[in-house]
């Protein structure tokens, strides 16, 4: 919820080195915190209190305007939520990514973004198409962070769902 987003992105500074763990020491722990808060009360104002086409709502619509339409990519889009939600059942569900009894396997975030392409490159698709149909669909932009973290973020069933409504 609301009163853990500073906590997350805390969490996730430290995890990519940004800051020390845990979000520093003191003031500075502080500071970082009300700028993550203040961020998120302005998105939130921003996402209440715009015209629906450019509200929550709107966001939807936005993002599949962006999306490719070519049925090569359309095609490369379902196939990769199939894979996703096989994954998520692999992992059972959104609990561990990895069994102990598979060390060997790759990270998630790897074996998603493997799959995008291998998705793609199976139907004819240019990865490029690809990539720009997903992030579209995922943040309503052509481009975006490395694919598989954020789709590890996002959680596998929900990004499974929104490739699914948006690739109809």
């Amino acid at each position: 919820g609301r009163g853990r987003r500073a906590e997350m992105v805390l969490g996730k500074l430290a995890e990519y080195g940004r800051i020390g763990g845990g979000g520093g020491e003191g003031a500075a722990a502080e500071r970082i915190a009300g700028l993550v808060e203040m961020a998120a009360r302005y998105a939130d104002e921003v996402v209440a209190t715009a015209a629906p086409a450019e509200g929550a709502a709107g966001r939807g619509a936005e993002a599949k305007a962006a999306v490719p339409s070519g049925a090569a990519v359309r095609g490369a889009l379902c196939d990769f939520a199939d894979a996703l939600e096989r994954m998520d059942a692999d992992a059972g569900g959104g609990q561990e990514s990895q069994r102990p009894e598979q060390p060997e396997r790759q990270p998630l975030a790897d074996r998603i973004q493997g799959e995008a392409f291998s998705c793609a490159r199976e139907r004819g698709a240019r990865p490029r198409d690809m990539f720009a149909a997903l992030y579209g669909i995922m943040l309503g932009s052509s481009r975006g962070p490395r694919l598989g973290p954020l789709i590890e973020e996002v959680g596998l069933a929900r990004a499974c769902e929104m490739i699914r409504e948006h690739a109809r």
